[in-house]
């Protein structure tokens, strides 16, 4: 069991510029500034494209899709496709510090996808690795219900010296997630069946998201030793509470 330093954010409120900061605490972890660290927060309502969406001809049309729908953009630098965030979903960073990043992608996927359907199964939710046929932004390390809708989307971005492994959990809201991702992906001319968007909601209604949070969290500590950091505000790094 090892060390973690623990960021928890604002519930809800969050510029959606905190979807960029990982990319800075991404690089104080590569340059041994900051420790691993986990990082856990709900962000402001924003559909987030990836590289290849944007070079999409339908890339404008679908970003002021998004914006009718009073979604904010932003432009991310991981693989995939078009994905959506709101107060309702939990954006999980796990920042780990590694000098050869690229020698170890998918253990960090199986990890992080173990750990999310561990917290998953422990709210009563029938949790399982791999995509649902139809999904938004598909991928083999997605984490689905009862292998028919999807509840968690992870990915990952590497630097010189440290890996980001980034996932997005709908716990409440998937009906948000649809409405705004409809145009969007018909903009894009991106196959899609809505109806694989799920929620833990969806799946056990009485669970909170602030539950939610907090099983997530559990999962964590069970393997290793979490540690309470906040975010500096004057920096992008954080500091020991």
């Amino acid at each position: 069991m090892h060390t973690i330093q623990l960021l928890r954010g604002p519930a809800a409120g969050n510029k959606p510029t905190a979807l960029a900061a990982v990319e800075a605490i991404g690089q104080r972890v590569s340059d041994g500034r900051e420790p691993e660290t986990l990082r856990i927060y709900r962000p402001a309502p924003t559909v987030c494209f990836a590289p290849r969406d944007v070079r999409a001809t339908g890339y404008h049309a679908a970003r002021r899709a998004a914006r009718t729908s009073v979604f904010a953009t932003f432009e991310r630098r991981s693989g995939g496709h078009a994905m959506a965030v709101h107060e309702q979903t939990i954006v999980v960073d796990w920042l780990i510090p590694d000098p050869a990043p690229r020698a170890r992608i998918h253990e960090r996927f199986t990890e992080a996808a173990a750990l999310l359907i561990e917290a998953l199964d422990s709210l009563g939710v029938d949790a399982r690795l791999g995509a649902v046929a139809g999904e938004f932004c598909p991928g083999p390390y997605s984490v689905n219900a009862r292998g028919r809708s999807k509840l968690v989307g992870l990915a990952q971005r590497l630097h010189p010296g440290a890996a980001c492994v980034s996932a997005v959990l709908i716990a409440h809201g998937d009906e948000r997630i649809r409405g705004v991702l409809l145009p969007v992906y018909r903009a894009l001319a991106l196959p899609w069946n809505p109806e694989t968007v799920g929620s833990v909601a969806a799946e056990v209604s009485s669970v909170t998201v602030d539950q939610t949070e907090e099983a997530i969290v559990a999962a964590f500590a069970r393997q290793h030793r979490l540690i309470p950091a906040s975010l500096d505000a004057d920096a992008p790094g954080s500091r020991r509470s």
